[in-house]
């Protein structure tokens, strides 16, 4: 069977089908879309409208390629743009109504542990440390195939930086 993930990051926008065999998870195709949707958020507290509409088509074409993939089962997940947003409620409703896709925004901690989970398949059982910085979060977690013993997620990321101390391009 096939399932898709969509990854709703502050600066990307992540699609992931896969085929799920025998306990088995093959990846089938990766797209990225860059609607930025987080642009601004840190001085307004709110995704703009026209940002909205961005991610309403992405999520609209993304659910046409997987219907191509004949995908099961959609899953999209928002990160620290929507935790941030005031209107999330809002835009939760809106790209429901028009997508029909419901997007669970989860915590930090569930995001790093998905970030996590998801760089681990094949890698032996030992020991390391995953650094995943994003647009709005940066998530550190460090553990093994079968524990994670640390896990914090924190609240800036390569656009919240950017906007906050580089308000020239230096070049």
């Amino acid at each position: 069977m096939n399932i898709a993930s969509i990854d709703i990051g502050t600066n990307t926008i992540l699609l992931l089908i896969a085929k799920v065999e025998n306990h088995n998870v093959i990846p089938l195709l990766n797209e990225y879309r860059m609607p930025r949707i987080g642009s601004g958020l840190n001085n307004t507290k709110n995704i703009s409208n026209s940002k909205i509409e961005l991610l309403c088509n992405v999520l609209n074409e993304y659910k046409n390629i997987c219907n191509q993939y004949n995908c099961v089962d959609i899953l999209p997940f928002a990160t620290q743009a929507m935790r941030m947003a005031e209107n999330q409620q809002f835009i939760v409703e809106k790209v429901f109504k028009e997508t029909g896709l419901l997007i669970n925004v989860i915590s930090g901690e569930q995001e790093a542990e998905l970030s996590f989970l998801g760089s681990i398949p094949n890698i032996d059982n030992q020991e390391f440390v995953l650094i995943d910085i994003g647009g709005g979060s940066t998530e550190v977690i460090q553990g093994d195939k079968s524990s994670i013993k640390f896990n914090k997620s924190y609240k800036f990321g390569v656009v919240t930086l950017t906007e906050e101390y580089l308000k020239e391009i230096p070049y």
